[in-house]
């Protein structure tokens, strides 16, 4: 019997020269190679790549299947760069459905894409990871997700350099009570970014199954603006309630250094103990920088209320 399964999968990278792209492909088992990819304007400094929700389809039963990445072309790694994998392959019947998926570049300079999609009603979860940049440097930068014209979340990243492609911080939202029937999601760049052939985007929209098959959905941190500190102290923390069991934490963040050559990273922590974290190296000081995100399965939660929070990495800013 084979069951759909699902890839949340993010990389980062860097070249030598700069003004090209850098990619990462991934396959599993016999699947068709998937990508993931950022346009990299300074040569030397490595860079997060978007953040990809995908659908493997029905994946065959292999004890030893195995998951390969590989690099582009132009696209170098270290011991300093980092790959964040998770594969989720769900029972029947199946707890979500993808209902659409959009990965591309821009359709125009003034948005990244416009399309349709119809869902049965109820639960939608819409995962977002863009790039852009600023003309001006200075200024936050980012990418709005409207459905039905109704903004529903922001991504975004502070954009310390001018005409620099960055990885936005990629979220996932919640939306509830979404009416059956055709809607429509359009993505644009937020106030002061600027977008072009070089810049790339990766929307895929879920549709939660209604209960008794999802006992809980909760939205703890989209886009959530971090505390001001300056190392080993929390960024960010929500509560939720849990069934108990078996949880898919994702996160995302952004951050920069004081120091030049330095490791960016965030602890991610349910009730005070650590689950996982994210890394990023940082070769320019100052300059804030997506950490490649990470979806982490935790398991033997105890039921009830719970927190979770990122921080407690020393020696660096995070935003």
């Amino acid at each position: 019997m084979t069951w759909p399964a699902n890839a949340f999968f993010t990389a980062s990278g860097w070249n030598r020269s700069g003004d090209t792209g850098l990619q990462a492909n991934l396959t599993i088992g016999g699947s068709a190679p998937f990508t993931t990819r950022i346009f990299a304007n300074p040569g030397l400094t490595h860079l997060a790549m978007l953040r990809q929700r995908l659908l493997l389809g029905n994946l065959q039963p292999d004890p030893a299947a195995s998951a390969k990445i590989t690099a582009g072309k132009a696209t170098v790694t270290d011991g300093n760069d980092h790959v964040c994998l998770t594969v989720l392959e769900l029972g029947a019947p199946a707890v979500w459905r993808r209902v659409c998926r959009k990965v591309g570049p821009p359709s125009s300079p003034s948005q990244y894409v416009s399309t349709s999609f119809r869902s049965r009603g109820g639960y939608l979860l819409v995962c977002a990871s863009a790039t852009g940049f600023s003309t001006s440097g200075q200024a936050m930068t980012g990418m709005d997700l409207c459905i039905d014209d109704t903004c529903h979340g922001t991504i975004q990243i502070f954009a310390n350099n001018k005409n620099w492609h960055l990885a936005f911080v990629p979220a996932d939202f919640l939306i509830k009570s979404i009416p059956a029937g055709d809607h429509s999601l359009v993505a644009t760049p937020a106030a002061g970014t600027t977008i072009d052939s070089n810049d790339a985007y990766a929307i895929t929209i879920f549709e939660v199954m209604a209960p008794p098959t999802v006992l809980n959905v909760t939205q703890v941190l989209a886009n959530a603006p971090a505390a001001r500190q300056t190392g080993g102290e929390w960024v960010a923390s929500g509560g939720f309630s849990s069934y108990g069991g078996t949880l898919i934490i994702t996160s995302a963040a952004s951050a920069y250094s004081h120091d030049d050559e330095a490791k960016l990273g965030m602890t991610i922590q349910v009730e005070s103990q650590d689950v996982g974290s994210m890394q990023a190296f940082a070769n320019p000081k100052g300059v804030h920088l997506g950490l490649p995100g990470n979806d982490l399965v935790v398991t033997g939660i105890n039921a009830g209320k719970r927190t979770v929070g990122s921080g407690r990495w020393d020696r660096h800013r995070r935003q």
